[in-house]
């Protein structure tokens, strides 16, 4: 799934500088947004946009998406915001996009982001006018930086074993940067102003190895541990659970492995 990295001496630090992310395609989704005011004030109902799914883990279970809107549409029943589920998104979606002749530029080959925007913006009208929105959720699986220190990786929100398999061995003086799997919410009103984003660490796609290198995490063991799912939502959701007077317990299910 992912470049192999040489094998490090065990008696060197373990460094991976952030650059080495670049090559994952890596997305920066900005710092944590919570625009409260508005979030409880103008959003009672929203859209779910399709899950996002990478390049990198795009050979994922066709369940797993639907797993997570499940989560997050109940997480935002916590905070009274209905929603309304992908399929019905996609229902209009689809007309819209093969009415627009396609979303690649015959140039460089890649989607039209402005093209995308454009129908994207249609799509919710036609949401707006069918189920009465006030805004939008994309959820996004997004690929992140976690930092390590020993046998500890932590990154938006969440803490795991940085040796995976073998968590009883600790290299005394390794630390850096290794690849992780996130979960992005962000929460749009029908202006495409941003009233919500955060991140929850999902799984390491990366452990490391005793003999001193990264080793891939098999694609199936991404979603296998559905603790790990309510973790990475639970995570995303903080803040939002934050501003409704919510605690993590008080929300989806209590969680574990969680870092401030």
């Amino acid at each position: 799934m992912f470049g192999k990295l040489k094998k490090i001496s065990i008696a060197i630090i373990i460094f991976l500088p952030f650059s080495f992310l670049t090559c994952l395609s890596t997305q920066y989704y900005g710092a944590v947004k919570v625009d409260s005011q508005n979030l409880q004030k103008k959003i009672h109902k929203v859209a779910i946009i399709p899950p996002f799914i990478p390049e990198e883990i795009k050979n994922v279970r066709k369940d797993v998406s639907k797993t997570y809107e499940d989560l997050i549409i109940s997480a935002l029943k916590k905070g009274k915001i209905d929603s309304i589920p992908s399929e019905e998104y996609t229902k209009i979606w689809e007309p819209i996009k093969k009415n627009s002749g396609g979303l690649f530029d015959p140039l460089t080959g890649k989607v039209d982001e402005n093209k995308m925007a454009t129908l994207r913006q249609q799509a919710i009208e036609k949401m707006k006018n069918k189920f009465f929105i006030d805004g939008y959720v994309f959820i996004n699986f997004t690929i992140a930086s976690a930092i390590f220190e020993k046998s500890e990786a932590s990154w938006d929100g969440v803490m795991d074993i940085s040796t995976g398999y073998n968590s009883k061995f600790v290299y005394p003086n390794a630390h850096g940067r290794m690849p992780a799997l996130s979960l992005l919410i962000i929460i749009n009103d029908l202006d495409e102003n941003i009233l919500y984003r955060n991140a929850g660490g999902i799984h390491l796609l990366k452990y490391i190895h005793p003999a001193g290198y990264f080793v891939d995490v098999p694609i199936d063991d991404l979603f296998a541990d559905k603790t790990k799912d309510i973790r990475a939502v639970n995570a995303a959701m903080k803040p939002f659970y934050k501003l409704f007077g919510l605690n993590v317990e008080q929300s989806t299910v209590p969680t574990a492995g969680t870092s401030n």
